[in-house]
């Protein structure tokens, strides 16, 4: 997962089953590329709810061999449900994807959270 707020793109620190990966390795290079601060991190459920709502958060996407780059337009989790740029994708994204050249599902696609 990717989590946008502002010129900043952070992914979570690989730690349990999060795996490294080219896909994974290329965004990072690309936001780079792109004037992007690229950081690993910690990001909480709560805290992505919070930042969603509060619009810092502006757009969340993953990636992976099969997925490609793909928008996560809103999330579900116990804590309930929330969107993302109102469930559109943004403009980070589409700068990556466009750099690669592919692009994944269509903007709008939830997420589902433990």
């Amino acid at each position: 997962m990717f989590f946008v707020d502002g010129d900043r793109l952070v992914t979570p620190d690989l730690i349990g089953t999060l795996l490294s990966g080219v896909p994974r390795d290329s965004v990072l290079t690309l936001a780079r590329d792109l004037g992007l601060t690229a950081e690993e991190g910690r990001v909480s459920v709560e805290q992505w709810q919070v930042d969603a709502a509060s619009g810092r958060l502006t757009e969340v996407f993953s990636c992976g061999t099969s997925s490609m780059i793909t928008p996560v337009g809103r999330a579900r989790s116990a804590q309930g449900e929330w969107l993302m740029d109102d469930g559109r994708g943004a403009g980070q994204l589409r700068r990556v994807q466009g750099r690669t050249g592919r692009s994944g599902a269509v903007p709008g696609q939830g997420a589902r959270l433990a």
